[in-house]
């Protein structure tokens, strides 16, 4: 999976970050306000800045949507999510998606105005109806531990998958990925 090939029309490649607060059970999503998902469930995140790794990404994002310090070390990378995005059946381009589970970090989460009502879910039972369409097939295999590298197909406009989602299982990711 990892050495997936686009096709000529998807040709803008854009990387960012999901995280997803470890709390024993339960896990803490926010509601999206703006972009891709808004007013849907999700994790915290969004793109990596010219300069930034995934990591540093990830501890800038929670700090500006939740409120929270994470030491870049207290991200676990469990997982790499391409969403190939498109609209009116038109390919839109590919988010690459780290995902991390933050294990640590300081403070309490709080709403910001990218993130509305953070609210703690057990991880077994996440609000899969209220969130993307394709977030079940790649976030609970990641909820119960799993690692994992994911495709996903979706038009991005009438929040709806336009392929199977295809998952591949990794035991872990070196430090190149």
């Amino acid at each position: 999976m990892g050495d997936w090939v686009k096709n000529d029309t998807d040709t803008k490649l854009i990387e960012g970050v999901c995280c997803f607060f470890n709390c024993g059970n339960f896990t803490i999503l926010g509601k999206r306000t703006r972009g891709i998902g808004a007013g849907m469930w999700n994790g915290y995140g969004g793109v990596i800045k010219k300069g930034e790794t995934p990591q540093e990404a990830g501890a800038r994002e929670l700090e500006e949507e939740a409120d929270v310090w994470v030491m870049t070390k207290h991200l676990k990378k469990v997982g790499e999510v391409y969403f190939h995005n498109s609209k009116k059946g038109i390919s839109c381009g590919t988010f690459k998606v780290y995902v991390f589970i933050v294990i640590q970090w300081g403070g309490e989460v709080r709403e910001s105005k990218e993130m509305k009502t953070p609210t703690q879910f057990l991880k077994d039972s996440l609000p899969y109806d209220q969130m993307m369409p394709a977030d079940r097939e790649w976030l609970a295999p990641i909820m119960r531990g799993e690692k994992l590298i994911a495709h996903v197909f979706q038009d991005i406009e009438k929040n709806v998958t336009t392929g199977s989602t295809i998952v591949e299982f990794v035991d872990s990711f070196d430090e190149t990925r």
